[in-house]
């Protein structure tokens, strides 16, 4: 009975090295427990942070793309809730567990709550233990830690420490990106163009549309008063027979918002067409957009490249020798009126010098 009772006795209570190995292992377990917490609650807060993005994003999406296509205030709506949910994520909840230390108390109340076995035993233990004088028999400390020791025993910190909640959120993640996935393959808006425009609320990005334009040739650019303007559009996303536009806006004003059906070359993929303003060529300045179902792309602005013109100085008059008559030059003012004049001038005063009638010239017959 004796011998019974100093083996429970030795159990309970021992002492010497052995229990400071245990008291040592314990703080050893505790300090990497709170180094693990503090990684895990960081991973658990910025995959929350992730979850909160794409589901914000999603809503955007599907409003944009199926209800009304978000105007700049709501684009600046879903701006200010995710830039500050996300300042006030990181002033109140990552910058304080980056700054501070896990309290080895807090650890242990987070081992407990995956082990209830424990009953408070851990906490007891460690804050009796970081009292100097807690008036507690030795042997009941001892026996304390041993126990939170067999608990315990020699496992890893993320085998003490509930991790369902990151799990949980990895896997909402998941479910999000996946739905983000099947949504963009399904619709056939972009959901990158949705994010852009939320992301940079104020840029003038237009709302995604069914129909991408893919390629407007040749763009912005230059052509010689005169000249047509050749045009070839590549789409993608059309219906069946869907025509492809372009509409026209010169800058002087005499044309605005002129549409013409360019015509496909090859169907729902490259269409092409000209430009013209008068006759068969481009005479003023003008810009263009490229109109194909929902989507519009432009403007485009064309310049003209002004023709070569002749302006008109002076007019030398030389007369043949027979005439008498002497050189002359008629400036610029009177030169239009003069050339104009000048066969009839000429055929006057040679009839003057041939008064005789030997040759009569006949104004009316160009003699060159």
């Amino acid at each position: 009975m004796s011998t019974a009772t100093n083996s429970t006795s030795a159990t309970i209570a021992p002492k010497g090295s052995a229990t400071a190995e245990v008291r040592k292992s314990l703080h050893d377990h505790l300090r990497k427990t709170a180094g693990f917490i503090k990684i895990l609650d960081l991973l658990v807060l910025m995959f929350f942070w992730i979850c909160g993005g794409l589901t914000l994003w999603l809503t955007a999406c599907i409003i944009d793309h199926w209800i009304v296509a978000l105007p700049v205030i709501a684009r600046w709506a879903f701006w200010i809730i995710g830039v500050g949910v996300t300042g006030w994520w990181l002033t109140t909840k990552i910058a304080p567990l980056l700054l501070r230390r896990i309290n080895l108390i807090y650890a242990a109340k987070r081992i407990e709550n995956l082990v209830p076995e424990f009953k408070n035993g851990l906490i007891s233990w460690l804050e009796l233990e970081e009292l100097p004088e807690n008036g507690v028999p030795k042997g009941v400390m001892a026996a304390l830690a041993y126990r939170a020791k067999r608990y315990i025993g020699d496992q890893e910190p993320s085998a003490t420490v509930d991790t369902s909640p990151l799990i949980k959120l990895i896997a909402c993640m998941l479910l999000l990106v996946t739905g983000m996935v099947v949504y963009s393959m399904a619709t056939p808006k972009s959901v990158a163009v949705t994010g852009q425009r939320i992301l940079f609320p104020w840029s003038d990005l237009t709302s995604p549309a069914r129909v991408s334009i893919l390629n407007v040739e040749p763009g912005s650019t230059e052509v010689t008063q005169g000249q047509a303007l050749d045009l070839n559009v590549e789409v993608n996303g059309l219906r069946e027979d869907e025509p492809v536009f372009v509409r026209v806006t010169t800058l002087d004003g005499q044309i605005r918002d002129q549409r013409k059906e360019l015509v496909a070359i090859t169907e729902g993929f490259r269409y092409g067409g000209q430009v013209v303003t008068t006759g068969s060529g481009i005479e003023q300045e003008l810009d263009y957009w490229i109109e194909a179902g929902d989507a519009q792309e432009g403007p485009f602005r064309v310049r003209i490249n002004p023709l070569p013109t002749v302006v008109l100085k002076s007019v030398e008059l030389t007369y043949p020798k027979y005439t008498g008559l002497k050189p002359r030059t008629i400036e610029a003012g009177a030169a239009v009126e003069a050339v104009e004049g000048t066969r009839a001038t000429i055929v006057a005063e040679a009839n003057q010098v041939l008064r005789k009638g030997v040759i009569e010239i006949n104004p009316e017959v160009d003699e060159n």
